[in-house]
């Protein structure tokens, strides 16, 4: 946990040096090119073409295993990253919101034409007032030790949140990213047992099922994928 408090004040530091010229950015292509003088990482510096491929058709995956339609709906992701999901879901004509603390992601999903909100989805919402959505994914943004650390009632009370901006017969998507890497000692393993474990339970108790055969499961790091769909009335 801790080396994840530095790096969060690292971005913080990050943020406050480069938030001036972060809105002189006007177009996707200035902006990529900004971060990609500066040596960043991904997400505000696109994947290379493979990486981003295996992305979309996570993306795709998941909407088409759930018969998902997002054709003139409304689609939220809780922290976009890069933005793969909500551009698929574009382009299959839905309205789309990208989530996230960070300021960069948000004006990166801006920048690539969706409606980008900040504030912290691991403690409200409130940024999205009153909306509600159709369809709301999160794959990976989830960090499963947070929830340990606090306590799971903390894990329930973010599902009730997410729940509260769900439309009826919305499907909520849930991919946490347990970073269980085998064979892999630069990658710590927090959980051994991703379907086995606290964590998993207090989903399950929440009503949602499993996904552990989709093509998330290319990366061992997104090891099952939480749904639920709330009743239609």
């Amino acid at each position: 946990m801790l080396d994840k408090v530095i790096r969060h004040l690292r971005k913080r530091a990050q943020w406050s040096k480069h938030a001036r010229k972060m809105h002189s950015l006007r177009t996707p292509e200035v902006f990529q090119k900004y971060f990609e003088d500066l040596e960043l990482k991904p997400p505000y510096v696109l994947d290379g073409a493979k990486f981003a491929d295996l992305k979309r058709g996570v993306a795709e995956d998941l909407l088409d295993r759930n018969e998902l339609d997002v054709g003139g709906r409304r689609v939220l992701d809780l922290g976009p990253g890069c933005g793969d999901f909500l551009d698929v879901c574009r382009e299959r004509g839905a309205m789309t919101v990208g989530f996230d603390f960070d300021p960069f992601i948000v004006r990166w999903m801006q920048l690539r034409g969706h409606i980008g909100v900040r504030g912290n989805l691991l403690r409200s919402l409130a940024g999205l007032h009153d909306q509600l959505f159709e369809v709301v994914n999160s794959n990976g943004s989830i960090v499963v030790e947070y929830f340990h650390l606090l306590g799971l009632g903390k894990l329930r009370g973010f599902l009730d949140t997410v729940e509260a901006h769900t439309a009826l017969g919305g499907t909520i998507m849930i991919t946490p990213q347990y970073e269980h890497v085998p064979n892999a000692p630069q990658r710590t393993r927090k959980i051994s047992e991703p379907l086995n474990c606290p964590f998993a339970e207090v989903m399950q108790g929440a009503g949602y099922g499993t996904i552990t055969d989709s093509a998330a499961n290319s990366d061992p790091c997104l090891a099952v994928t939480y749904v639920k769909t709330l009743p239609a009335t």
